[in-house]
């Protein structure tokens, strides 16, 4: 039967799966917004370039240039605001119901009632307002990507006019195509692309450890440590690839994200001796008379009858008796609640699955290539994270799939 501690530790990678999904959703419609301003950004070049017909280096033209680039922050200002309004609310709730999970998960792991405590209010809403994520808070982390993506479409417009671009080849430039394949534009415009899906992915991670380091915070009478989990695939940074396994006191050591992209967590351990604490049973078990049975056999293991081993029981003192029932507290508790699962990377966890949840994380087909061992789970995402689709995974790996 698993122990507590794997069956909690099983839930909170699960978990993770589908906090992976929700980050991909957030991405593409956060996509989808800076997509939308093209038309007109396209638009406003073909109205703006002519005019740079004279010399580049004249006052006029540096005039021009910077016009350009004022229109051009007019245009996606509104969208970046827009997604970051939204997305903070949505960090807000995502928080809130993170550290909800992590309490249930918990709950429903332990096969008895244990008094758990919520984790502070003040420290879940400070993981929005205050929190950084790779030493930035969610407000730096857009004005990092947006700032730049302002400044960089006059630099993008200068170039191509110094090398003679005409003005289709300049909005090229600035924009490009983008390839079903890959989903990612040839433009100027797919820097700032990339800025925002490791946005999304960076923070997200960091608000849902930061929502399970306030629970652990809460119950650090019964959490012993946190393990550091890395999801160990191609694409692991060295750095959370060589902290993944360690054990960490609550509130200490190495706190994921640690870098843009960051996908690891740290998932708590239950101490089986303090939850299981002083109380006489848990669960129908009565640790008293477990510890006078244990005590009983024990004598009766060296020849005494069953009469004299309780007579002998009941001339102990107060604390040898409790001695055996502390024991009997103590094999209950390792038993029942277990330790760190040796055993906790995303791909041996998905391994485990069943057919359902293999297929709603990778897709039918994805999937059965997985299980088949025809490919590992590496493979089926790019260096960034982002998952391929099957038409990309086609033409990286045909003798896979054609």
């Amino acid at each position: 039967m698993a122990t507590a501690n794997e069956k909690f530790t099983e839930a909170m990678i699960k978990r993770r799966s589908y906090i992976q999904l929700l980050v991909r959703k957030i991405q593409i419609d956060m996509l989808a917004g800076l997509d939308s301003t093209h038309r007109e950004i396209k638009g406003m070049l073909h109205d703006e370039i002519p005019k740079l017909s004279t010399g580049l280096n004249t006052k006029t033209a540096s005039g021009r240039f910077a016009s350009i680039g004022k229109q051009y922050k007019f245009i996606r200002k509104p969208v970046y605001e827009k997604a970051e309004l939204e997305y903070t609310k949505a960090m807000a709730k995502f928080a809130e119901d993170e550290a909800k999970f992590v309490e249930s998960a918990l709950q429903r792991s332990i096969p008895f009632d244990v008094a758990l405590a919520q984790a502070s209010e003040v420290g879940i809403k400070n993981l929005t307002a205050f929190a950084g994520y790779d030493g930035k808070t969610i407000s730096q982390w857009f004005t990092n990507v947006s700032v730049p993506d302002y400044s960089r479409i006059e630099g993008t417009v200068r170039t191509a006019i110094s090398q003679g671009l005409n003005i289709d080849q300049t909005i090229n430039q600035v924009i490009g195509t983008k390839y079903a394949r890959t989903g990612k534009y040839t433009g100027a415009v797919q820097t700032s692309r990339t800025a925002t899906e490791a946005l999304v992915r960076t923070v997200t991670n960091g608000v849902a450890n930061g929502a399970n380091q306030e629970f652990a915070k809460a119950n650090s009478d019964i959490i012993s440590h946190e393990v550091y989990t890395a999801v160990l695939d191609g694409r692991t940074s060295q750095i959370c690839a060589s902290l993944d396994g360690k054990v960490f006191k609550v509130g200490e050591g190495a706190m994921p994200p640690l870098h843009p992209n960051c996908r690891s967590m740290r998932i708590a351990v239950i101490d089986g001796a303090e939850t299981v604490g002083t109380r006489p049973t848990v669960g129908g078990k009565n640790f008293r008379e477990q510890g006078k049975k244990d005590y009983v056999n024990r004598r009766k293991a060296k020849g005494d009858t069953e009469k004299e081993a309780q007579g002998k029981w009941n001339n102990l003192s107060n604390s040898s008796k409790n001695g055996y029932v502390n024991r009997a507290r103590r094999e209950f508790g390792e038993d029942v609640i277990g330790t760190a699962p040796a055993n906790t990377t995303y791909n041996q966890f998905l391994k485990k699955q069943s057919v359902e949840f293999q297929n709603d994380v990778l897709g039918v087909t994805n999937a059965k290539k997985y299980r088949a061992g025809e490919m590992t789970l590496d493979k089926f995402t790019d260096k960034l994270g982002k998952p391929l689709n099957l038409t990309e995974l086609r033409a990286k790996y045909p003798e896979v799939y054609d």
